[in-house]
Parts: structure tokens; C-alpha cells; sequence
């Protein structure tokens, strides 16, 4: 219980540097997005019912910050939710120390969220929408080397919610 309530507190800093950094660390018009890289990698430890409750709060918080006026904040939950649902859904089907896996689940989970986001509230601007979406996931997994370092440095491998 206590490493499930840290790991739900683990968003809140990722929430301040997305605000504070995510669009100053842009290449190529792509800006990481360090709440879905922290569910992703979060859920690897995580049951399906752990993963879903890291991606419904990182996804809600997510909304709270990013959320396009007068749409999209429940696409962002539930885009959130399902995130942390399938990669905590991998449970008992991976191994989770892998660095190589860490990098995939973390593109393949932000991926996800970015289409799911899209076609629970569709956006203007298509064209540059799909220019982009394959740079946040290849941006996410890179991120994903230090990050993964630290959540397993910090919990272990043994690490299940």
C-alpha cells in the first residue's frame, strides 16, 4: 500500500516539470510528456488494477494542466486510464527488468495515449497532429533510460502494486 501511494506521489513532481520544462526541451515541434513516460514505466510494476488507478490520477492531472478548453479533459483520463490499464494489464506476462522493454512500453504507452486522446476528442490541425505523434513516443522512450534506472533503483525489481 505505501509503494502504491508513492508511486501515485510521483506524479505530482512529473506534473511540475512538465509545466515548468516539457515546452522548452521541444525538438522538432515534439515535447516529452513525463506524466504518461511516469505511468508507463510505473505500470510495468503494477497489476492492471494498479496501472489503471496510476493512469486514471495521471491522467486527471494531466487534464487539470493541459487540458484544451472546452474539450478533451475527459479524453485525457480515460486516454490516461487505459495506459496504465494495458501496461499494468502485461503484469504477469513480462519481465520486468529490462531496459529494452522499459524504452518500448514507454513509446507503445504514449503512442497509445496520443491516438486514444485523438479519437476520444478529435483536434484541429490533422496534418501536423500526425507529424507529431510519432516524435513524443521516440522522445518518451529516450527519456524512459534514466527514468526506468530510477523507479527500479528506488523500489526494485521485485516491486508489484
Amino acid at each position: 500500500m505505501r509503494r502504491g501511494l508513492w508511486f501515485g506521489l510521483l506524479i505530482i513532481p512529473a506534473a511540475l516539470v512538465q509545466m515548468v520544462w516539457a515546452n522548452s526541451m521541444a525538438i522538432y515541434g515534439a515535447r516529452p510528456n513525463f506524466i504518461i513516460l511516469l505511468i508507463s514505466l510505473e505500470a510495468m510494476f503494477c497489476s492492471a488494477n494498479g496501472g489503471s488507478i496510476l493512469g486514471f490520477s495521471g491522467g486527471l492531472i494531466y487534464a487539470i494542466i493541459a487540458a484544451p478548453s472546452n474539450s478533451g479533459f475527459g479524453s485525457l483520463v480515460v486516454s490516461g486510464s487505459v495506459v496504465g490499464f494495458c501496461i499494468g494489464w502485461l503484469d504477469n506476462r513480462i519481465f520486468r527488468d529490462n531496459i529494452l522493454l522499459a524504452m518500448s512500453l514507454a513509446g507503445a504507452g504514449s503512442l497509445l495515449f496520443e491516438v486514444l486522446f485523438f479519437l476520444l476528442a478529435p483536434q484541429p490541425h490533422l496534418n501536423r497532429w500526425i507529424t507529431h505523434v510519432w516524435l513524443t513516443p521516440i522522445y518518451n522512450s529516450i527519456l524512459a533510460i534514466p527514468m526506468f534506472f530510477l523507479i527500479r533503483r528506488v523500489y526494485g525489481s521485485g516491486v508489484k502494486i
